[in-house]
């Protein structure tokens, strides 16, 4: 069996016991707004919206298994264009409205 010498190179990096501390170094000199306070923001934006984040997570389920079908247009102004799916209540997280960015935009707030 043979590999290509790329393929055994990152190997051998992700294998190297220093690798995770390596690469998150390097990480944060290209990404600088990932710093510790960035990430306890998100953390605690999070605990904050866990029930909106349970609710998505479960409508992106079920529209991955195609037990919700994900229309390829917006369903307020028709167009094509990427498609979000938005919740009116968080209570029932299978009732979506599947709109583009823009019209999503405008529902949230509340130009619609």
């Amino acid at each position: 069996m043979s590999i290509c010498l790329n393929t055994h190179i990152e190997n051998v990096k992700r294998n190297h016991p220093d690798y995770d501390k390596i690469y998150k170094r390097a990480y944060r000199k290209i990404h600088p707004t990932y710093t510790k306070a960035a990430v306890e923001k998100r953390r605690e934006y999070y605990k904050k919206h866990k029930e909106e984040f349970s609710v998505s997570h479960k409508a992106w389920l079920a529209i991955n298994n195609e037990t919700i079908y994900k229309p390829e247009i917006c369903s307020r102004c028709g167009k094509k264009r990427k498609i979000l799916g938005h919740h009116p209540d968080y209570r029932f997280p299978f009732e979506l409205e599947f709109v583009c960015y823009s019209c999503h935009k405008l529902i949230h707030n509340n130009e619609v």
